[in-house]
């Protein structure tokens, strides 16, 4: 038996790294979020190209001046930017 299934959205991301920099964040402990710390950390930096397999459409995001990615650069652990742990 076999199943009737329409594929609505099907999205390949390639991701297109710039710039990776060396840099310092803040970050408030866990425990404790008016203690904070300084860490080295890893900023990554660049844009993606996202297409729609289905439709074939392309869309370019970018993050201008933004971060895609932030790696402590003592464990190589991902920082969160928005919640910053």
């Amino acid at each position: 038996m076999a199943a009737n299934m329409e594929i609505i959205d099907a999205r390949v991301t390639q991701v297109h790294i710039n710039d990776v920099r060396l840099g310092w964040m803040m970050v408030p402990r866990q425990d404790r979020q008016d203690v904070l710390r300084l860490f080295p950390v890893w900023d990554v930096y660049g844009y993606n190209i996202v297409e729609n397999t289905h439709t074939g459409e392309t869309e370019k995001e970018e993050y201008l001046g933004h971060s895609q990615l932030t790696v402590n650069a003592l464990d190589g652990s991902i920082i969160n930017r928005i919640t910053e742990y």
